[in-house]
């Protein structure tokens, strides 16, 4: 069973991400009241969240760049992409169980 190319999912990862950084960002209350001095959950998840989406679209541009040799060295920072996803779901999770 054959489900896309890695270039689809990659297209659709990247696409999908810049969706949810809008969405979370109309959730945050941007333009009109973005405000985040607060240091709690959704703080942490609005600024990860910008933080994975910048990382994820340079990353992108890097790869193409890059010849064999430095794709392999380009998994350490898959590693640390995968991390960051993975430190933002967390504090989602946190933001929606202890929403202050």
């Amino acid at each position: 069973m054959h489900l896309g190319s890695i270039k689809t999912w990659l297209n659709l990862h990247s696409y999908f991400g810049l969706i949810g950084f809008l969405l979370v960002l109309l959730h945050a209350g941007f333009p009109f009241q973005f405000r985040y001095a607060d240091f709690n959950a959704g703080t942490v998840s609005t600024y990860l969240m910008i933080i994975a989406v910048v990382s994820g679209f340079i990353g992108r541009y890097l790869y193409r760049l890059m010849d064999e040799g430095g794709k392999k060295i380009f998994k350490y920072w898959r590693d640390v992409h995968i991390s960051l996803v993975g430190a933002l779901f967390f504090s989602i999770a946190m933001h929606i169980i202890r929403p202050y």
